[in-house]
């Protein structure tokens, strides 16, 4: 099982997967000072992402840069395995519910749903 990831933890993870290697300093600038999150918090977090796993850093050049392990998409499948096996018991149908009476999904949605599906039911699992 994965150690869990708290909401600005996952912030922050998603940030670094998304622009690469980054020192503490650059990620403080680009998630926590948008945020209004202190420098400390920010330092605290990445301190427990290296804890759990989910960064590793090296230094470069006298400073240390930290790297997502995951990519953005796998972090996201985290967050939503997290939510359905948390918050709705492992239970996908309100979450279908949800999809069903929402009027922002799109066209191109429903397709990815659609190729989804056909993944599934000829039984092309990740």
């Amino acid at each position: 099982m994965r150690p869990t990831l708290g909401d600005f933890e996952l912030d922050l993870l998603g940030h670094i997967a998304d622009h690469g290697p980054m020192s503490a300093r650059t990620a403080f600038d680009e998630v926590g000072v948008p945020k209004q999150v202190a420098r400390t918090t920010v330092l605290k977090t990445i301190d427990r992402l290296l804890a759990k796993g989910y960064l590793i850093r090296t230094e470069v050049n006298g400073t240390w840069e930290y790297r997502s392990i995951h990519s953005r998409a796998a972090l996201e499948q985290f967050a939503v395995e997290r939510f359905v096996n948390n918050t709705l018991s492992g239970n996908i149908e309100p979450f279908m519910l949800y999809l069903d009476g929402n009027k922002s999904v799109t066209s191109e949605d429903i397709e990815k749903l659609r190729q989804l599906l056909a993944k599934l039911e000829n039984g092309d699992r990740k």
